[in-house]
This record gives C-alpha cells, sequence and structure tokens, in this order.
C-alpha cells in the first residue's frame, strides 16, 4: 500500500493520471473446496505471474486479500487498463486457469486512495459473476 501511494503521489506531481484495478480471482474458493488450498495457491500464483506479465515491469502490483489483488497503472486510461485485463483473462483460459474480474477507476485529483479503493472495489462488485441470491 505504500507503493501505491508513492505512485499516486509522483502521478500527482508530474500531472498524470493513475488507474488503480481491484482485481478478484473468479472461483477461487470453489478450487479450494474441491482441490484443496494448494490449488488455490497454485491459483493466485497463476493469476499473479499472468497479470503482472500483461502490466508494464514498473506498474505496480499487490495481493490484498485472499483473492484479490491491487495494482496501478500511472499515465494510462482506464481503456488501456481494461485491455491489459481482457489479455489476463484470454492467457488464464487458455491456460485453463480461473478468470479475474477487475473494478477500475481513475483517481480524482483530491481523491483518496482509501476511497478510490473504495469505488474500484464497488465496480468489482458490480462486475462480478454472480450464483444464487
Amino acid at each position: 500500500m505504500i507503493e501505491i501511494a508513492r505512485d499516486l503521489g509522483a502521478a500527482r506531481r508530474t500531472g498524470q493520471s493513475m488507474v488503480l484495478g481491484f482485481l478478484d480471482v473468479d472461483g477461487l474458493k470453489q478450487v479450494n473446496d474441491r482441490h484443496g488450498h494448494a490449488a488455490g495457491d497454485n491459483t493466485l500464483q497463476a493469476v499473479s505471474v499472468t497479470l503482472r506479465s500483461m502490466l508494464r515491469e514498473y506498474d505496480l502490483t499487490v495481493r490484498y486479500g485472499g483473492d484479490e489483488f491491487l495494482f496501478s497503472v500511472v499515465g494510462a486510461t482506464e481503456q488501456d487498463a481494461r485491455m491489459r485485463i481482457e489479455a489476463v483473462n484470454a492467457a488464464l483460459s487458455a491456460a485453463g486457469q480461473n478468470s479475474v474480474t477487475c473494478g477500475l477507476v481513475t483517481i480524482g485529483v483530491d481523491e483518496t486512495l482509501a476511497a478510490a479503493i473504495d469505488r474500484a472495489d464497488h465496480l468489482l462488485y458490480e462486475g462480478r459473476p454472480h450464483d444464487g441470491p
């Protein structure tokens, strides 16, 4: 989180935009329940490696929670970040891995990092496939 806050500070100092992504691994609980936590860990590693390979080498990626990641993309648009997430899902699908759902926001000039994370989390939830009630 400290590094993402630094990215945000640098983006603001240089007048660049920063896109924040809040990403969730779809169906990780089911992987853990059906195949065990080692399989779930392998899924998390596959997502992490794939995500990092589709972002620029200097874009930050951090594990935020159990099946959640945050990433920051400075100087890019939400559309560019969305295309990268689509590439992540295509690569994961080709490898037989779980897909991801992502909420993307461009952080506002006076917006706090916490507020941006909340907005991205809300967008992630709206975009997540829902099974049942």
